[in-house]
Order: C-alpha cells, then structure tokens, then sequence
C-alpha cells in the first residue's frame, strides 16, 4: 500500500493517497481549500496529428467559413451562429488539462471522506470509518479478509473479518444509546445473547485487564461447543464491551480450539486497530429523572432510580399488612423476553416488637414465607451485589440486607431484600409509632438483574417529614 501524502499546509492534517492520482495531478485539498501537485509534471506529448508534432508540416490557419444568414420557418431572417474558429496555432493545451486535474483532484478528495469506505481527515485512506457510530478501523488487516458471515454467525452490525488460512473470527458491533451510557451489565447481556445461539453449552467468565480501542474495557472468555453454524467443534475466544460517549461497542474473536493459536497471535493488533473518533466531542449523557414513591398511610418516601415501578391498585393482595405495592418490569436494549423479568417491592406498616425494625420485619415475612409458600430456609448474602444500578444512577441510603430464601421446591428460591425504619404514623386514634419495612423480592434466577436495583430502591427509604 503506498503511503499517505499529507496535505502540504503545515496546519492542515488531511492525507491523501497518492496511488489513486497520476503524477503530475493538481489537487485541491478539500479541507483546507490549498492546490498542489502531485508530484513531478507529467510530460505532455501532442497527439500524432497535432501541428506541434515532431515532423509534422506547418500549415498557414485556415480562412474561416463566412457568416451566411439563416431563416425561421415564418421567413424572419435570424442571425446564424457563429462557427467557432479552429485552434490557433499559438494556443497551448496546457490550461485544459489543469482544469482536469482539478476536477480529478476534487474528485478524489471527496472520495477519501465517504463514510466506510475510505479514510477521513487524520485517517489513512483505506481505513474504514463508520461515522455514525463514531469508530473507524484500520484497514486491510494481514492474513484477515472481510466476512459477511462473520457479521451474520454474530449478529452485528459493523464489520466480521475472517484469518484467510483458519476458521477464527472476530466481529465488530455498536449500538447507540443515545442519551446515556449502557452500564456493564447491558454490555454483559448484549455479549450473551450474541453468543449463546452458536454454543450449546456456553461458558462465558469474567476477566480482568481488558482494552478495547485503546480505552479500558469490560473482557470476558468463553468456550463452548460450536452449534451446527461453525461446525460442532469446541471454540474459545474472548469478548470485549466498551461505552463511550452513548454507544456500546461489543468485540468478539472466536476460534476453534486446535487453531486458537493463530487467533491468540494476532488479538491485540485485531483489538487496536479501532479507533474512537471525535463525531461526539458534545455528546453529554442526559440524566434519567428520578420519581418518588409516597406512602398512603404513613409519611415514607422511596425514590424510583428508573422510572419503571408502577403502583398496584389494591396492595393488602400481597400482603394485610401492606401500604402499597409496586412492579416493575426490567428493560434493557440488550435483549427482548416474551416475559421480562419482574421485581416485586411492598412495604409494610408493622407494630414495632423490639429495638431493631429490621429484626421486626424479618419476623414478621419469615412466617409469611413459611405458612404461604413453605419456604423456611434465610441465608443472608454477603457477597457484593450483581447487576447494574438505576439509570439515574447509585445513592447511598440506609442499610439494606440481603437473603436467599428457599423452600422444598428450588425453582421457587427468592432474592429478598429488606430495610425498615421507625416512624409515627397518623391514624383514627391519633399518632402512633409505626416499622415502615420495605420487601424487596424476585426469582433467585433474575438477580443479575435485579439485585443492585432492588438494594437501592430499598436504602432510599426515608421519612417524609
């Protein structure tokens, strides 16, 4: 690949690739409007039949045709236009073929700035830029050729590339969040999703030390046994998810096993040739508003970090002693369920029994869980939360704790998550003091979803007074 040819004006920063212009060509850069050559002037020989070549006989300029008048069909003489004369012997080609050049020049110039195809201004020419999603990558790649089945297999939408003399992959992905950042556990699930359809048993763990575009990122290895797609052989590859100013972008390299090694050779070079671009510099992330959630007999407030928790209309259905109740669905770009997983939160007005309200409300569920469901087993978690926080992002509260909660039937274990507090409560009889206790709860299979979520909606309890 020939190299680039920057733009001669010392502040200008626009390249050019010289293998697409003749020498001699004068370019006008399209950044900075400055005309050039390229290179030494091509000589310009005269055409065989030309009074200017080598032998040819000068002969005196031709007498031009007289002016004769022409007719309208309705008689009306109009004047006749004019022959134009013959090329002079003295008038040089030279002009002509500069104006061409410009033209060529432009051309070319507006060639290197169309978006995925060739490079933009500080870019190589053949790079590929994908100015929407505000990343280029830098192309061709040795020993790598473009896929499309590598974008199909993985479901992405920028670029897969191919090793010519293997089977290993890599795909490139990036999804627009437009007003925010997708958290990591999104970027988890997107990566998930992508992987699961090609590995029937998919083992997908976190690492450490991950950079992607240069930039520190989320890494994750997997290996799995290939479905029918790419072959029913054992694969390993790693994954790779990255935010930047409001879009996700996802990074997969895959292998089969025996060829992993051609794969492991190139990954930091595959990793590093995508760069992030400046399309975005005023890009801020827009902070999803908060909403309250008010209690109707007592004074509480909770703070809804989403947005998504809506109140049921009649909230003694999950429990006699309840206030309100809320659901909430979760949401996420990274994937679509004919059922989303959904959260359950009540909180619950209870006579005070001792010092600690928290212990009053563990009580108090406990022999609700065992004479409803049977489920007396409360194994307190002490390992650090999974998931991704509200939108609007993480507040410390007041202490929440956290059980795993099972019965005979292991399908029905539950993530609950309790906080409570001491208040005074107006009733028909006056004021009286009241545990405002809030039960927080899903199916152990969704806390990956809920967990952080549930524990901050749970520490925002507070008084309204």
């Amino acid at each position: 690949m020939s190299q680039a040819l920057k733009c001669p004006s010392p502040s200008c920063p626009f390249l050019f690739d010289p293998a697409q212009v003749p020498a001699g060509a004068v370019l006008t850069c399209p950044r900075c409007g400055m005309r050039f050559t390229l290179g030494p002037s091509a000589p310009m020989n005269p055409p065989p039949d030309s009074p200017f070549a080598p032998g040819a006989e000068t002969l005196p300029p031709a007498e031009p045709e007289p002016v004769r008048p022409s007719y309208s069909s309705r008689g009306k003489q109009t004047p006749a236009k004019k022959t134009s004369a013959a090329p002079s012997a003295g008038r040089s080609p030279v002009l002509p073929l500069i104006a061409v050049f410009l033209v060529v020049g432009t051309a070319v110039g507006v060639g290197l700035m169309v978006a995925g195809k060739l490079g933009t201004a500080g870019s190589s020419a053949t790079d590929l830029v994908f100015e929407e999603r505000n990343v280029s990558y830098r192309y061709p790649v040795p020993n790598w050729q473009k896929d499309d089945e590598a974008k199909s297999l993985f479901n992405v939408n920028l670029l897969g590339l191919k090793r010519t003399d293997s089977s290993a992959r890599i795909a490139v992905e990036a999804r627009d969040y437009q007003t925010r950042n997708p958290q990591p556990g999104e970027l988890r699930e997107a990566i998930t999703e992508r992987l699961r359809p090609l590995f029937d048993d998919l083992d997908l763990k976190d690492d450490t030390g991950g950079t992607l575009a240069g930039q520190p990122a989320l890494k994750f290895t997997f290996r799995g046994n290939a479905s029918a797609k790419l072959g029913t052989r054992v694969y390993l590859g790693e994954a790779y998810g990255l935010a930047y100013k409001g879009i996700g972008y996802l990074f997969f390299a895959a292998a089969p096993e025996a060829e992993v090694s051609l794969l492991a050779a190139d990954l930091d070079d595959l990793r590093d040739r995508m760069t992030l671009l400046d399309r975005r510099d005023k890009w801020q992330e827009t902070t999803t508003p908060t909403k309250l959630l008010i209690g109707q007999d007592a004074d509480y407030r909770l703070t809804d970090g989403d947005g998504w928790w809506k109140k049921l209309p009649d909230p003694t259905i999950e429990d006699p002693k309840a206030d309100t109740v809320y659901d909430a669905d979760f949401k996420s770009k990274a994937k679509k369920w004919d059922v989303p997983p959904r959260a359950r939160v009540a909180v619950l007005l209870l006579d005070p029994a001792g010092d600690d309200p928290v212990a009053t409300l563990r009580t108090y569920l406990a022999e609700q869980y065992d004479k409803l469901y049977e489920m007396k087993n409360w194994t307190e978690i002490k390992d650090p939360p999974l998931g991704d926080s509200p939108n609007a992002g993480e507040q410390r509260g007041i202490d929440v704790v956290r059980y795993k909660v099972s019965g005979p039937d292991a399908k029905t274990t539950k993530l609950v998550v309790l906080s409570a507090i001491k208040m005074n409560a107006q009733n028909a009889g006056g004021t009286k003091p009241v545990v405002v206790g809030v039960h927080a709860a899903c199916p152990m299979d969704y806390q990956i979803y809920w967990e952080k979520r549930l524990l901050q909606l749970a520490s925002s309890l507070r008084s309204g007074g």
